[in-house]
This record gives structure tokens, C-alpha cells and sequence, in this order.
């Protein structure tokens, strides 16, 4: 193993070494007093919420009955709604997991109590804002009787996005947020400084190889 698989192996390492364990599950069932917004909450499990609310609201509609708490966006007129992950022993450094799912609460529609979901587009969101390609689920909204629906997005993400579907109204719910090992992000200074690190080493590298090869790849003199 050479020099610069040592080094690079290292720094594997130490991102591995500040990961949470994995696997960490938000029910939000701890939650004495619902409705209530949702915003740093769960900070010490890694995760800060905006324009969420955690309630209890429409007992007869949701699949099952006995499901105590669950998370809505588009309770105000604020959109979309969204959850990000953080350092969970700094609220200010963000971070990234590899999967997240949610589990999209199911519809009842008994005699009386009709109800209705919203329909939205949930996108996943990697640590500059930006669509992590192919990770987009859109939720058709229903006044139809469903089931749970469990949705899973992969990373690198650091955000879901929460867009409500233009003409649909209603309530929708998910429980049991579930995601994967955070790492955190490096800030920029930092991550232009390792990144222009590694392109030096990268540059060292190839200069020494082409030294090298001036001296034993230049074809011998005959006698």
C-alpha cells in the first residue's frame, strides 16, 4: 500500500470516527402536548425542523387508530416544510446521512369522518441545497382509504424537502423518521483547504513518477 492510499485511508478514518451510531428512529411519541411545531426537539438526536408540526389530530382517519403522534408539514401558510440534520452535540454544524426513510401514515375514511391528505413532492436535498438526483418521491393527494407507505431516500443527504401540491388540501402524515450514521460537513475554508490538499499530493505524486521515469524509462545506449 503506497503513501497516498496511507493518507487517504486516514482521513476515511476520522470522518468514520465523529458518525453517530446508526439507525436512529424520531416517533415522536415522547411529545406530551400536541399540536405542537416542530423545530429543535430532536437537535440531540441530529435532526431541526421547519414549518412541521407534531399533532394528534384526526383520529378517525389514520391508519391505525391507536397511532399516537405523527409529523405534518403544511399546517401554516408557510411552504414547504423541511427537515435537516445536524451535528447532534452542535446545532450549528450541518450534516449528512446515506438513507433516510418515513413511513407515510395510512387514510381511513369511516361513515362521517371522510377526511382527506394533501398531496406533496418530497425531495431529498444534499448539503448545498441542491435535488440529490433521482432521490424525488411525489405523493399523490387522496380522499381514498390507503395504507402506510414506507418511503426511503439515499444520500448523500442532508435535507427533505416538503412541497405541497397545488390544489389539494388536508393533513399529511408520516411517523418514524428513520436514518442512518450523520457525518458532519465540512465547512467550506475547510473543505477547499483538504481538497486542495489532496490535489497537491495528487500533483507531488505524478511529478515524482515522471522523474522517475526520465531515469529508468529512457531507453539505454547501446555499446
Amino acid at each position: 500500500m503506497n503513501w497516498f492510499r496511507v493518507r487517504i485511508l486516514a482521513g476515511i478514518t476520522i470522518f468514520a470516527a465523529i458518525s453517530t451510531p446508526a439507525a436512529t428512529v424520531i416517533n415522536f411519541d415522547n411529545l406530551a402536548v400536541t399540536p405542537v411545531p416542530l423545530t429543535n426537539q430532536y437537535a440531540s438526536s441530529g435532526v431541526l425542523f421547519n414549518n412541521i408540526e407534531a399533532a394528534t389530530s384526526f383520529t378517525f382517519n389514520i391508519v391505525p387508530p391507536s397511532s399516537p403522534v405523527y409529523a405534518s408539514p403544511f399546517w401554516t401558510s408557510t411552504n414547504p416544510g423541511m427537515l435537516s440534520f445536524i451535528d447532534p452535540l452542535d446545532s450549528g454544524t450541518p450534516a449528512i446521512t446515506d438513507s433516510v426513510t418515513i413511513t407515510m401514515v395510512g387514510l381511513s375514511t369511516p361513515v362521517g369522518h371522510p377526511g382527506q391528505y394533501s398531496g406533496a413532492t418530497i425531495d431529498a436535498l444534499d448539503a448545498f441545497g441542491n435535488v440529490i438526483a433521482g432521490q424525488t418521491q411525489i405523493i399523490p393527494g387522496t380522499s381514498t382509504a390507503t395504507s402506510n407507505l414506507d418511503i426511503t431516500f439515499t444520500g448523500p443527504i442532508h435535507s427533505l424537502r416538503f412541497t405541497q401540491t397545488a390544489g389539494t388540501s388536508g393533513a399529511l402524515p408520516f411517523d418514524n423518521l428513520t436514518f442512518g450514521a450523520l457525518t458532519d460537513v465540512p465547512e467550506t475554508s475547510t473543505a477547499l483547504l483538504v481538497s486542495g490538499a489532496l490535489a497537491g499530493l495528487v500533483l507531488l505524486r505524478r511529478r515524482a513518477s515522471a522523474r522517475f521515469c526520465l531515469v529508468s524509462c529512457a531507453p539505454k545506449k547501446s555499446k
